[in-house]
């Protein structure tokens, strides 16, 4: 099974819009077959996001989480500083928690720090890709 880190643009993409592939990972998570993972500091920074951005869906944060069977991991404090000596700090509790997680992927949007940075990849082993890579990767894996 996969098992994919989801940050906070993929989980705030899935409340905004009713379609796509933020959405759509959700339901292959619930239906088995993939894992997402997410920790608290995801959960914070997309309730802060919606609340500022889209105020009218933020208590839909709350029914997410509840509804979407997300793994939930705790990263040390060292394992973020070690990231950060390869990352952004913003990002660094994302791909140290992923990585702690052992997942495969690190499902985003940030086009500017983390999707197609090679130096993040390759430090982390983690495949770095948008939901709609990882919809593509399970269409051609079936």
């Amino acid at each position: 099974m996969i098992k994919a880190f989801v940050d906070s643009s993929v989980l705030y993409a899935s409340i905004i819009s009713s379609s796509g592939a933020s959405r759509e990972i959700l339901k292959r998570n619930n239906k088995g077959e993939i894992q997402l993972v997410i920790t608290k500091y995801v959960v914070d920074e997309t309730r802060d996001n919606l609340t500022a951005k889209n105020p009218d869906k933020a208590a839909a944060l709350e029914l997410l989480i509840d509804l979407v069977s997300f793994e939930f991991v705790d990263v040390s404090r060292k394992s973020v500083q070690d990231a950060v000596a390869y990352t952004e700090i913003k990002d660094a509790p994302v791909v140290a928690a992923a990585i702690a997680a052992n997942c495969e992927y690190l499902l985003t949007f940030d086009k500017q720090h983390l999707l197609g940075n090679q130096r993040v990849a390759e430090k982390s082993g983690l495949t770095i890709a948008t939901p709609g890579d990882l919809m593509q990767r399970l269409r051609t894996i079936k």
